[in-house]
């Protein structure tokens, strides 16, 4: 593996007066953010692109509805300067 990830976060909606909502609704979809480097600022090669994507898929087998799993992954891998890269993933939990 030529990359390491070296942030992350859950992403958190703010209003306008820059105070987070207070809501705890476990049905509410969640994003993360994650920043990745690469060895000698490289790009990231198509492999590591699926790596990455397959590492943070999240996809439930259940034959019923409503099982509290999160179904998500990756929305975009963005190069935010050269050997560094922003992934962004969102989440939805299954109710």
């Amino acid at each position: 593996m030529a990359y390491e990830i070296v942030e992350h976060g859950k992403l958190t909606a703010t209003n306008n007066n820059d105070e987070p909502y207070s809501h705890t609704d476990m049905c509410e979809p969640y994003s993360l953010a994650l920043i990745v480097e690469t060895e000698d600022g490289a790009d990231l090669s198509e492999d590591e692109a699926y790596e990455l994507r397959s590492d943070l898929e999240r996809r439930c087998g259940c034959a019923h509805d409503c099982c509290g799993h999160y179904n998500g992954g990756v929305n975009s891998i963005t190069k935010i300067w050269p050997g560094r890269f922003i992934v962004l993933a969102s989440y939805l939990r299954n109710y």
